[in-house]
């Protein structure tokens, strides 16, 4: 290879470099960067792999994984035990309530 074509496939790799860095720091995917920025989707793939600049986890979403909760006995009683409703009126006073609010109409 010549002194010119190296220099123009380190001027291509850094151009590269400098889109697969961008793309990473995107919030669309990489297909939609490339569609915005005029380039090839595949060549930009195969380069990204190439510069070992693969793409890691996407930003704001946690990585896709399952993690082992194991509740205490009481824990689990409290979660199989049926739903209490605390703090709600009497209920004849609600009776008493609408049947008053049902009278003044």
């Amino acid at each position: 290879m010549s002194e010119s074509s190296d220099s123009q496939t380190n001027e291509s790799d850094a151009t590269w470099r400098s889109h697969v860095l961008a793309a990473q720091n995107f919030m669309g995917t990489s297909a939609e960067y490339c569609r915005r920025n005029g380039l090839n989707s595949r060549q930009f793939y195969a380069v990204q792999e190439r510069l070992g600049l693969s793409k890691p986890l996407r930003k704001g979403r946690p990585p896709k994984a399952f993690v082992r909760v194991q509740a205490s006995p009481a824990a689990a009683t409290e979660l199989m035990a049926p739903p209490r409703v605390r703090g709600l009126p009497d209920a004849k006073w609600v009776a008493e309530l609408v049947l008053a609010l049902m009278a003044q109409r």
